[in-house]
């Protein structure tokens, strides 16, 4: 029997002013084997449903940026924001997992119909921001258009 291990990871501010966009693509880096669940977005939306969809191609997302065809949906819905202090969770029963193993990278596209995606703007693309024992989160590039 294989055990299973829920560990979370969060990349609450990189730093600087909280700002908006339509989407933000970045990359992670499997250190072990790992399966990607859910997803948390940061939205200024409090009140209203924010309709999202999230994609991921295997490598890094700068080689697939202008390819759709490398790109696979993996979640699409909306849901209620909780502004700029708290992550909105991207429920699990809307996310298709993605598994990425041992020393592989995995890009990721998030994408709003709105420009209510929230970021601060970090130092590097493909810079280190967030890792623990299985994973590295890297920064990425934020996206202008739906």
């Amino acid at each position: 029997m294989s055990e299973y291990v829920t560990k979370e990871l969060s990349v609450e501010s990189i730093g600087g002013p909280f700002m908006t966009n339509f989407g933000n693509m970045f990359d992670i880096r499997a250190l072990n084997r790992i399966t990607i669940h859910q997803l948390e977005i940061f939205t200024d939306l409090t009140t209203d449903n924010v309709a999202y969809e999230i994609y991921t191609t295997k490598g890094s997302y700068i080689g697939a940026k202008s390819n759709p065809h490398s790109w696979k949906l993996v979640a699409r819905g909306s849901v209620t924001g909780l502004g700029i202090d708290s992550a909105t969770p991207i429920p699990k029963g809307h996310f298709s997992p993605v598994v990425i193993g041992a020393t592989q990278i995995q890009g990721f596209y998030i994408t709003l119909t709105s420009a209510n995606l929230g970021y601060t703007d970090g130092t590097a693309v493909g810079k280190a921001c967030a890792s623990n024992a299985d994973l590295i989160i890297y920064e990425g590039s934020g996206v202008e258009t739906y």
